[in-house]
């Protein structure tokens, strides 16, 4: 039952319920779902730092993928001097690069990418996505910008066929747009549903990123 609550506490960041929960058994802080997902990561997953933070200094493991997810440098610099692998998977499908990536961390993804580690690895999971995908996803153009100056494939897509360009399309995320299309994506690309970017720039209304990817032409309504 305190599992339970635990892991319902790091997910919405209940600092208060964890303390109380963590103080009254501190090996709960290792507590993981059924898929084995921990309940650090659950926090993070929702923007909750504090409760990860919290959870690690109750008895948590610490790792490379923590480290990377955190943006802890000093603790990334450990693991990887111990030899820690570059290339494993959290339990839900994710490198260590995916995780910095989607999360923002660009001070530990930069510490990564000079370790010189395969930029266009798909994750384990139900969406198949590069590190540059999930960076795209969550509109972190930072390290967008330094995936693909290490030389990140710009058009590799997710599943449904959905490339970077595309989902910065579908959200209307415009500066990221420009900096695919100056990074050479492919504005022609077909997901599986045969729609390109443009298509569903103009499906969601976006109209700064119709312009990009159709300068020439107004729309018909």
């Amino acid at each position: 039952m305190n599992s339970s609550l635990l892991l319902e506490a790091a997910k919405s960041g209940d600092l208060t319920q964890l303390q109380h929960l963590l103080g009254q058994d501190p090996a709960l802080a290792r507590t993981c779902n059924e898929q084995g997902v921990s309940a650090v990561f659950l926090a993070l997953y929702r923007g909750h730092s504090a409760a990860a933070g919290l959870l690690l200094q109750h008895g948590a493991e610490h790792s490379l993928l923590t480290a990377a997810a955190l943006g802890d440098c000093e603790q990334l610099r450990q693991q990887l001097s111990a030899g820690t692998s570059l290339n494993q998977f959290s339990p839900d499908g994710w490198t260590a690069l995916h995780l910095a990536a989607f999360l923002g961390q660009a001070a530990t993804l930069q510490l990564l990418l000079e370790h010189r580690p395969e930029t266009n690895t798909l994750s384990q999971n139900a969406l198949c996505c590069t590190a540059l995908g999930a960076a795209a996803a969550r509109n972190q153009l930072q390290c967008v910008e330094l995936l693909l100056q290490s030389g990140a494939d710009p058009d590799l897509p997710q599943a449904g066929g959905f490339s970077p360009l595309h989902l910065a399309a579908h959200h209307g995320f415009e500066r990221l747009a420009l900096l695919l299309l100056t990074s050479g994506a492919d504005a022609d690309r077909k997901n599986d549903s045969q729609q390109t970017p443009l298509d569903l720039a103009l499906q969601r209304g976006h109209a700064g990123i119709v312009e990009m990817l159709w300068p020439s032409e107004t729309p018909v309504n």
